[in-house]
């Protein structure tokens, strides 16, 4: 989306006359208090590509929304989060495939196709998107063990991923097995 290759490239699949709303999604884990317990929200934010970064990271500008909060997830429970993520984004999935119309600040009308173009998130919060076993790589198959080497990486897909979460599936008789087999091939086993 940083460079308009992105951009382009999505306008070209739209009809013609619509547009596209790039849609920026941001979760990030937040400690609200130490002194009972440890306390935490996980809000989930949206804002759109279309606005300028200078104003979209300004509270004051109010160009980022809150969405909802994700339930409290432990590092066992990524389906959860998916499920509770697949949940909230479902309008934003739809109106992605078939557009909204929408107006601008002069009343003309258009065809908008709001399309997720970032997910913002930290370290902990990419290996939980993409059930990779903390501590490799969120973007490639690399081992942890040689993620030190300049040799370049095969991407990580989420056909992989699942590939792998659905054989060991197919092939485990215990919990411990499917979780075992899934860290093996640094994917979380905890899905």
């Amino acid at each position: 989306m940083w460079t308009g290759r992105w951009w382009h490239s999505i306008q070209k699949l739209l009809p013609l006359g619509s547009t596209v709303c790039p849609v920026i999604i941001a979760t990030n884990k937040t400690q609200l208090t130490q002194l009972t317990g440890g306390l935490y929200a996980y809000p989930i934010y949206l804002t759109i590509g279309n606005i300028l970064k200078s104003i979209r990271r300004k509270p004051s500008k109010q160009a980022c929304i809150l969405i909802g909060y994700l339930p409290k997830i432990g590092s066992r429970h990524q389906d959860l989060f998916h499920s509770a993520m697949r949940h909230i984004l479902s309008p934003l999935i739809a109106a992605g495939k078939d557009g909204v119309d929408m107006a601008n600040g002069r009343g003309e009308v258009y065809r908008v196709f709001p399309i997720l173009a970032c997910y913002a998130a930290d370290f902990p919060e990419q290996c939980l998107v993409t059930c990779t076993k903390y501590g490799t790589c969120p973007k490639c198959q690399t081992p942890a063990d040689e993620l030190n080497k300049p040799n370049p990486a095969t991407p990580r897909t989420p056909k992989w991923t699942m590939d792998i979460i659905n054989n060991a599936a197919k092939n485990s008789t215990s919990v411990t097995e499917f979780y075992d087999t899934c860290m093996a091939e640094e994917v979380s086993g905890s899905v």
